[in-house]
């Protein structure tokens, strides 16, 4: 099973849920019909998972994609930066 169909199942499942997410959008970049979005969020997970109920600070770079009238997340990275 590749990697992208286990964190599928792993949503499915319950396993990745968050009680709270707060996302903070730091910089913006247009580049054609990209959009590059960089920023910082706080998560907190619960259920059956590593860091339940514990604040979770993240760095992310989503990027996004014009596909006819509306943007599609076409890729996103998020490195954890603490946990309280």
């Amino acid at each position: 099973m590749v990697m992208f169909d286990k964190i599928i199942e792993r949503i499915r499942s319950v396993k990745i849920d968050y009680s709270s997410l707060e996302r903070i959008s730091e910089n913006i970049v247009f580049v054609e019909n990209f959009a590059i979005v960089m920023g910082k969020e706080t998560i907190i997970r619960q259920g059956v998972t590593a860091n339940a109920s514990k604040p979770v600070t993240r760095s992310f770079t989503n990027i996004w994609m014009r596909y006819k009238d509306s943007w599609r997340l076409t890729a996103r990275q998020a490195t954890i930066i603490s946990v309280f």
